[in-house]
């Protein structure tokens, strides 16, 4: 008997034969190959996940005995001792295979096996996102599949599948999941569907449907404006007694805010002494809240605003917006901007890119104890059916020193139906 130490390493090859075919071959050398093991009198491979054409096998130089070969527990065929290799066809081409190979004493030798797979699947879906709409309903968008006729998605709850959709064309890449009663632990996926079926793509990465850390974007609906009409907020409804959650959309209904474009989480209480920045609710001395603050510090800039969306069938013009803009720390400040601006948006999106608000007010203030009524008037702005009108003020740090609690009260929305006929609206680029 031979002594001492070998040491074999396997040699995996993956050498394409056809665009759409890839051969996978393992040498064993008499040796142990990765990802295959033994067991009994088996051999066993590892799993092919692509679909599988075809399997090679060619027998270790003097090992005559007879091959069982199985495919996932089922018998596929039986390689006699007079074969010295053999090729075996498979149709259909079965995907995620395991192959295993049974002597009639020991587990086979082997000088190589070979699969050749078929790699002609459509890629999954890329990108894949999850936006919460409102708290009942979620938007789920990805980026297109060439020579997709369009996408399976699933949804499933603890793992198990609880809603599925076909969505057809292939550049049609979004889909809205709607809640009709409370699930856990949602989750999204997205297949490309093609139109050969063997060739439908393996399944998106999943993504979770988590309505409590996806940004909640509800909107407040113009048609409860009857003939037009006004948006009144006092903003009386704030938190008065301590720090809050800020939830994007219900706190104040169609109300967002902001910092650097992170998504404000907590809005505490001041009377205007806070040194923090962040968004506040602003008290009186009787400890009601009258207005909504912020606080910009460490060159970050703090923006909040509300959310109008055309719930009719109808044109609305935005006509005029009007405040109050107050100061509200005893300390003198340096230099601090208030700056409003408006945008018109074909559906909600979060969030709004700052330039593309079309900015028609700024208030500079740098004493203390100061407050301004201030009225905005845009040149025109149509919000026509299914359209969204963004409102945003933006408090931006100053050059040096310190930042002071600002805000705004008694907000006043003025908006008037459009005349019947044809608008026609020149924008100069």
């Amino acid at each position: 008997m031979k002594t001492g130490l070998k040491i074999f390493l396997p040699i995996l090859f993956a050498l394409s034969l056809r665009a759409e075919e890839i051969r996978h071959e393992t040498l064993f050398n008499g040796a142990e190959a990765q990802g295959w093991f033994r067991t009994g009198a088996s051999l066993v491979s590892p799993q092919y996940p692509a679909r599988v054409k075809s399997i090679e096998i060619v027998r270790a130089p003097g090992n005559n005995a007879a091959i069982e070969v199985f495919l996932t527990g089922a018998k596929l065929c039986e390689i006699g001792s007079s074969a010295a290799s053999a090729v075996i066809m498979l149709d259909p081409n079965p995907e995620n295979a395991v192959f295993e190979l049974r002597g009639s004493a020991a587990a086979p030798e082997l000088q190589s096996f070979a699969a050749i797979c078929v790699d002609d699947l459509l890629p999954p879906p890329q990108n894949v996102k999850a936006i919460a709409e409102n708290t009942r309903s979620i938007q789920l968008s990805w980026t297109k599949v060439t020579g997709a006729v369009g996408y399976e998605v699933v949804v499933r709850s603890g793992g198990a599948k609880v809603a599925g959709v076909f969505v057809a064309g292939e550049k049609s890449v979004k889909a809205l999941v709607e809640l009709t009663d409370d699930f856990v632990e949602l989750e999204a996926s997205v297949r490309a569907v093609a139109e050969d079926a063997a060739r439908t793509s393996r399944e998106s990465d999943v993504v979770a449907l988590d309505m409590e850390l996806a940004p909640v974007l509800c909107a407040i609906p113009l048609g409860r404006l009857a003939g037009g009409g006004t948006y009144f907020q006092d903003f009386s409804t704030l938190p008065v007694k301590s720090s809050a959650p800020w939830r994007n959309g219900s706190t104040l209904e169609g109300w967002r805010a902001f910092r650097n474009g992170d998504a404000v989480q907590t809005i505490p209480p001041t009377g205007g002494r806070s040194t923090a920045g962040g968004l506040y609710a602003v008290t009186n001395s009787i400890k009601q809240a009258f207005a909504l603050g912020a606080l910009s510090s460490q060159g970050k800039s703090v923006s909040f605003g509300c959310v109008f969306t055309n719930d009719t069938a109808r044109t609305f013009i935005f006509e005029e917006a009007s405040w109050t803009a107050a100061r509200f720390s005893e300390a003198k400040p340096s230099v601090q901007n208030l700056v409003f601006g408006y945008a018109v948006e074909e559906n909600l999106v979060e969030p709004v890119r700052v330039e593309t608000f079309e900015e028609r007010s700024e208030w500079t203030f740098a004493t203390s104890a100061v407050s301004k009524g201030i009225s905005a008037k845009p040149e025109y702005a149509a919000i026509r059916p299914g359209e969204v009108l963004y409102l945003q003020w933006r408090f931006t740090p100053p050059d040096s020193g310190s930042s002071a609690i600002a805000g705004i009260s008694s907000l006043t929305v003025r908006f008037t139906s459009a005349s019947s006929g044809l608008a026609i609206r020149i924008v100069a680029r």
